[in-house]
């Protein structure tokens, strides 16, 4: 099993997304599938890539993902570009879904294997991740992927499909982060839950609730 964005995840991403490219004829329909298919938990492990689902994951189908291209009719003929690449909703769907699994494997790297991050490795098992010679470290699994730096999140991210689907698993089954991080998410997560789907869209567009 792999780690799954919640509504508000989604609805973030999808929107940082659509401000960038919303323009482009043909975006904001597919980003709106995306997120359909991400709030139905519709992205899984597979063999060759990321599987994603058509639109939800009852209607069996699914498409792979991989090396930037999907296996889907609508990338191979009519899917609009976005600079030198085609992007379907499957494809969009994926790159959110990295996205999210970037941003939170960079909340658990804790540095390299010296000194104190060690130690505080080792006092809260199965919840940080070292920095070593080009891969994260865990106290369990040891070597768990290769990283490369990514510019948008300022920290590591997996390098390859596979090396996200092995965080992705990590972080499905990782402890709770402790301390005042997770107590802020969990408080900004309860403000957000008092909110309706509509409102929490005005939110994350102006600011406001009302």
């Amino acid at each position: 099993m792999i780690v799954q964005p919640d509504y508000y995840d989604v609805k973030r991403l999808i929107h940082s997304l659509g401000q960038k490219h919303s323009h482009i004829h043909g975006i904001p329909a597919r980003l709106e599938r995306a997120e359909t298919i991400l709030l139905d938990n519709g992205i899984w492990a597979s063999g060759e890539g990321i599987a994603v689902a058509s639109q939800t994951r009852t209607d069996g189908h699914a498409y792979t993902v991989a090396a930037g291209r999907c296996t889907c009719a609508d990338f191979a003929n009519g899917a609009p570009m976005i600079g030198r690449g085609k992007w379907c909703k499957h494809k969009l769907a994926a790159s959110i879904y990295r996205r999210f699994v970037q941003e939170q494997i960079a909340e658990r790297i804790i540095g390299d294997g010296r000194g104190s991050n060690h130690k505080r490795q080792k006092a809260y098992p199965n919840t940080y991740l070292l920095f070593i010679n080009g891969a994260l470290w865990s106290e369990r699994v040891g070597v768990l992927c290769r990283v490369n730096w990514n510019s948008q999140i300022n920290n590591h991210a997996p390098a390859t499909d596979h090396d996200l689907i092995a965080c992705a698993e990590w972080l499905e089954q990782a402890n709770e982060l402790p301390g005042r991080l997770r107590q802020e998410t969990d408080m900004a997560r309860e403000w957000q839950s008092q909110l309706t789907a509509e409102q929490f869209d005005r939110w994350m567009k102006t600011g406001l609730t009302v």
